[in-house]
């Protein structure tokens, strides 16, 4: 125990929705202004010493974060949208890594909180600018809100 307090490295965990959709379907790809606000996420992570990318099976999620992925050479991992659990044990598997999540406007918010952030945020199905970042370090989180 004394060794896992001295030595805690911060876990900075990047949450995005995906960016603009084309249509209301559940398969549907990004459009056009969302495809300029994905490589515009890849410009705001570019010095932020990403390691790992997680994104949902929904190809929205997988388009938002190819540009970051493109950029910075790293595979994204995918796990099933609504699989929250997994995403925080993944996150919590790489404890002092820099990790950017995509998800969706349901999911982002409860990852936040099962990450420690309460009460998590919301996320208006009409916008797709937000970005949180969770700060885990020793038993404590915090977030900081931006848009992007």
């Amino acid at each position: 125990m004394a060794w896992y307090c001295w030595y805690s490295p911060v876990t900075t965990v990047i949450l995005v929705r995906h960016a603009e959709r084309l249509n209301d379907t559940d398969t549907t790809s990004i459009s056009e202004v969302g495809i300029q606000r994905a490589q515009a996420l890849a410009h705001v992570l570019s010095s932020s010493g990403l390691k790992r990318i997680y994104v949902s099976d929904r190809v929205r999620t997988q388009q938002t974060a190819a540009p970051t992925a493109n950029a910075l050479g790293i595979t994204p991992i995918q796990i099933p949208a609504n699989d929250i659990s997994r995403y925080v044990d993944s996150v919590k598997a790489h404890r002092g890594d820099v990790v950017l999540i995509a998800g969706h406007s349901d999911t982002v918010p409860q990852i936040i909180g099962k990450l420690g952030i309460s009460p998590p945020p919301t996320i208006p199905r009409t916008e797709f600018d937000h970005l949180f970042v969770v700060t885990l370090f020793r038993f404590r989180a915090t977030m900081v809100h931006l848009k992007f």
